[in-house]
C-alpha cells in the first residue's frame, strides 16, 4: 500500500510514518510541499499515486495566528477546493 503523509516532520507525521513503516510510505514536510499551492500538491499526488493520503500538517505559529487570523484557514480552503 502506498501512503503519502503531508506534515511528516511534526510529531503526528513522524508517528504515522513509523506506523506505516512496512508499507510504501512517503512523508513530506511543509518545506517539501506547500499546502497553499494547489498545483504543487496536485503534482505531488499525481507523481506519488498513493492509495492513501494523510494530512497531518498543522499551522502552529500561535503569534502568527494572532497577527493574521486568516492565515491558518488559507491551507484548509485550498484543501477543500481540490
Amino acid at each position: 500500500m502506498r501512503v503519502l503523509v503531508f506534515g511528516a516532520s511534526g510529531m503526528l507525521g513522524r508517528d504515522l510514518l513509523a506506523a506505516f513503516s512496512e508499507d510504501d510510505a512517503t512523508g513530506l514536510s511543509s518545506r517539501q510541499a506547500d499546502l497553499r499551492d494547489s498545483g504543487s500538491v496536485l503534482s505531488t499526488v499525481q507523481q506519488a499515486r498513493p492509495d492513501w493520503i494523510i494530512l497531518a500538517a498543522a499551522y502552529t505559529d500561535v503569534d502568527g495566528c494572532e497577527k493574521d487570523p486568516a492565515e491558518p484557514w488559507r491551507s484548509i480552503a485550498m484543501v477543500r477546493q481540490t
